[in-house]
């Protein structure tokens, strides 16, 4: 009977030990390698994450730009006029297991394609972007730092 009980105990403390090794929802602004823009992460209903374009530097932005950037590229033509600016790129990534988060697609602006994404916490300021089509084997990383505390995202391109 000991070892029964000795068995469940270990089972029971495992599990402790496992909930409280997870970590938390890497919310907040967060730039893609290039730096062209800022993405906030935040909650959007229960543990899931959406993702939207919070600031756009100017640097980038074609010469004589006299409005905000467009989704051009979307395959949608009827979408083709909505701004990049605030537009979501990621809704409803789900926690998989402790610091990753998957089960979503993120929208790319530059080309108008989805790809399926999964993101793992490497450190407090640095994210793993695993876009793929199939499956997580067959795609590309991106590694995301996050944006200075300091830094203000307004939603107006202007200039970092």
């Amino acid at each position: 009977m000991k070892p029964i009980v000795l068995f469940f105990a270990v089972v029971a403390a495992t599990r402790v030990v496992y909930a409280a090794d997870i970590s938390p929802a890497p919310v907040g602004l967060w730039f893609p390698p290039d730096r062209k823009a800022a993405i906030e992460l935040s909650t959007c209903g229960g543990n899931s994450l959406c993702g939207r374009i919070a600031w756009i530097e100017t640097g980038h932005l074609p010469q004589g730009l006299k409005e905000p950037p467009v989704d051009k590229h979307n395959p949608d033509p009827t979408l083709r006029t909505r701004p990049l600016c605030g537009l979501e790129l990621v809704h409803g990534l789900e926690p998989s297991e402790p610091g990753v988060w998957g089960g979503s697609s993120i929208y790319n602006p530059e080309d108008g394609k989805k790809w399926q994404i999964q993101i793992k916490v490497v450190g407090p300021n640095i994210l793993l972007l695993r876009g793929y089509v199939l499956a997580p084997l067959l795609g590309q990383n991106q590694q995301w730092t996050r944006a200075p505390t300091s830094f203000e995202a307004s939603c107006l391109a202007r200039t970092e």
